[in-house]
Protein backbone atom coordinates (compact mmCIF):
# COMPACT_ATOMS: atom_id res chain seq x y z
CA UNK A 1 0.00 0.00 0.00
CA UNK A 2 1.22 3.28 -0.82
CA UNK A 3 1.98 6.21 1.46
CA UNK A 4 -0.65 8.56 -0.69
CA UNK A 5 -3.42 5.80 -0.36
CA UNK A 6 -2.34 5.25 3.37
CA UNK A 7 -3.10 8.81 4.05
CA UNK A 8 -6.61 8.71 2.32
CA UNK A 9 -7.57 5.82 4.45
CA UNK A 10 -6.57 7.06 7.80
CA UNK A 11 -8.48 10.95 6.43
CA UNK A 12 -11.70 9.05 5.65
CA UNK A 13 -11.11 7.26 9.37
CA UNK A 14 -10.80 10.32 11.01
CA UNK A 15 -13.91 11.79 9.33
CA UNK A 16 -15.86 8.66 10.41
CA UNK A 17 -14.60 8.77 13.80
CA UNK A 18 -15.95 12.17 14.13
CA UNK A 19 -19.21 11.59 11.98
CA UNK A 20 -20.17 8.23 14.35
CA UNK A 21 -20.84 10.95 16.98
CA UNK A 22 -17.36 10.65 18.60
CA UNK A 23 -17.97 12.89 22.40
CA UNK A 24 -15.28 15.11 22.76
CA UNK A 25 -14.06 16.48 26.08
CA UNK A 26 -11.75 19.50 26.26
CA UNK A 27 -10.85 21.36 29.14
CA UNK A 28 -8.63 24.36 29.82
CA UNK A 29 -5.71 24.83 31.73
CA UNK A 30 -6.94 27.47 33.73
CA UNK A 31 -9.97 25.77 35.10
CA UNK A 32 -9.31 21.95 35.34
CA UNK A 33 -11.91 19.21 36.24
CA UNK A 34 -10.49 15.88 37.49
CA UNK A 35 -12.49 12.99 35.82
CA UNK A 36 -14.65 11.12 37.98
CA UNK A 37 -13.36 7.82 37.53
CA UNK A 38 -9.35 8.53 38.29
CA UNK A 39 -8.10 11.72 40.18
CA UNK A 40 -5.20 13.50 37.57
CA UNK A 41 -2.49 15.27 39.20
CA UNK A 42 -2.50 19.12 38.03
CA UNK A 43 0.36 20.35 36.24
CA UNK A 44 1.80 23.60 36.40
CA UNK A 45 2.18 25.11 33.63
CA UNK A 46 5.72 26.43 32.01
CA UNK A 47 4.52 28.83 29.45
CA UNK A 48 3.18 32.42 29.27
CA UNK A 49 -0.36 33.06 31.22
CA UNK A 50 -1.47 34.11 27.82
CA UNK A 51 -0.94 31.34 25.77
CA UNK A 52 -3.88 28.91 24.70
CA UNK A 53 -3.09 25.57 26.72
CA UNK A 54 -5.23 23.12 28.08
CA UNK A 55 -5.85 19.28 27.98
CA UNK A 56 -7.92 16.79 26.24
CA UNK A 57 -9.48 13.69 27.50
CA UNK A 58 -8.79 10.86 25.06
CA UNK A 59 -12.09 9.02 23.97
CA UNK A 60 -12.83 5.97 21.88
CA UNK A 61 -11.49 6.27 18.27
CA UNK A 62 -9.29 9.47 18.77
CA UNK A 63 -5.59 8.82 17.45
CA UNK A 64 -2.50 10.97 17.61
CA UNK A 65 -2.42 11.79 14.20
CA UNK A 66 -6.65 12.63 14.25
CA UNK A 67 -6.21 14.81 17.07
CA UNK A 68 -2.83 16.76 15.34
CA UNK A 69 -5.59 17.62 13.06
CA UNK A 70 -7.57 18.94 15.28
CA UNK A 71 -5.98 21.16 17.59
CA UNK A 72 -2.47 21.85 14.88
CA UNK A 73 -4.69 21.80 11.88
CA UNK A 74 -2.41 19.29 10.45
CA UNK A 75 -2.19 15.79 10.65
CA UNK A 76 1.92 15.68 10.29
CA UNK A 77 1.86 17.51 13.77
CA UNK A 78 1.73 13.89 15.75
CA UNK A 79 4.82 13.86 16.95
CA UNK A 80 3.99 17.35 19.03
CA UNK A 81 1.55 15.44 21.14
CA UNK A 82 3.97 12.56 21.40
CA UNK A 83 6.61 13.99 22.88
CA UNK A 84 4.71 16.69 24.87
CA UNK A 85 2.77 13.71 26.36
CA UNK A 86 5.38 10.82 27.07
CA UNK A 87 4.91 11.04 30.74
CA UNK A 88 1.55 9.21 29.52
CA UNK A 89 2.26 7.81 26.29
CA UNK A 90 4.94 4.97 26.04
CA UNK A 91 4.34 4.34 22.42
CA UNK A 92 2.41 6.65 19.77
CA UNK A 93 0.11 4.11 18.55
CA UNK A 94 -1.52 3.38 21.97
CA UNK A 95 -3.19 5.39 23.46
CA UNK A 96 -6.45 4.87 25.66
CA UNK A 97 -9.44 6.20 26.67
CA UNK A 98 -9.21 8.37 29.83
CA UNK A 99 -5.79 9.60 28.98
CA UNK A 100 -5.53 13.31 29.59
CA UNK A 101 -3.00 14.57 26.68
CA UNK A 102 -1.61 18.13 27.34
CA UNK A 103 -2.19 20.70 24.63
CA UNK A 104 1.09 23.00 23.77
CA UNK A 105 0.03 26.20 22.36
CA UNK A 106 0.80 28.05 20.56
CA UNK A 107 3.72 26.11 18.69
CA UNK A 108 6.80 27.29 16.94
CA UNK A 109 7.82 27.20 13.79
CA UNK A 110 10.76 24.98 14.22
CA UNK A 111 8.79 22.78 16.46
CA UNK A 112 6.07 22.35 13.71
CA UNK A 113 9.20 21.55 11.15
CA UNK A 114 10.65 18.97 13.27
CA UNK A 115 6.84 17.43 13.94
CA UNK A 116 6.55 17.39 10.32
CA UNK A 117 9.84 15.51 9.42
CA UNK A 118 9.52 13.43 12.36
CA UNK A 119 5.95 12.26 10.75
CA UNK A 120 7.48 11.55 7.56
CA UNK A 121 10.54 9.74 8.87
CA UNK A 122 8.02 7.13 11.05
CA UNK A 123 7.92 3.86 9.35
CA UNK A 124 4.90 2.12 7.58
CA UNK A 125 2.23 1.73 11.09
CA UNK A 126 2.22 -2.14 12.01
CA UNK A 127 -0.63 -2.82 13.89
CA UNK A 128 0.77 -4.35 17.87
CA UNK A 129 -1.07 -4.05 20.73
CA UNK A 130 2.43 -3.85 23.09
CA UNK A 131 4.14 -0.58 23.62
CA UNK A 132 7.24 -1.40 20.67
CA UNK A 133 10.46 -1.34 22.90
CA UNK A 134 12.69 0.51 21.47
CA UNK A 135 10.52 2.64 19.29
CA UNK A 136 11.03 2.62 15.66
CA UNK A 137 11.98 6.49 16.10
CA UNK A 138 13.92 8.73 18.61
CA UNK A 139 11.00 11.66 18.44
CA UNK A 140 13.07 13.13 21.28
CA UNK A 141 16.21 13.75 19.08
CA UNK A 142 15.67 17.15 16.64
Amino acid sequence: MNLKRLLGMLVLLSFLSSACGVRQQIRGSQAPVQPKAAKQKKSKGTGAPSAPQGAYTVVPGDTLWALSDKFYGDFFQWPLLFTNNQNTIQDPDLIYRGQTLGIKKPVTQKEASVARKKAMETPKYVPHTKVRNPLPLDYNDP
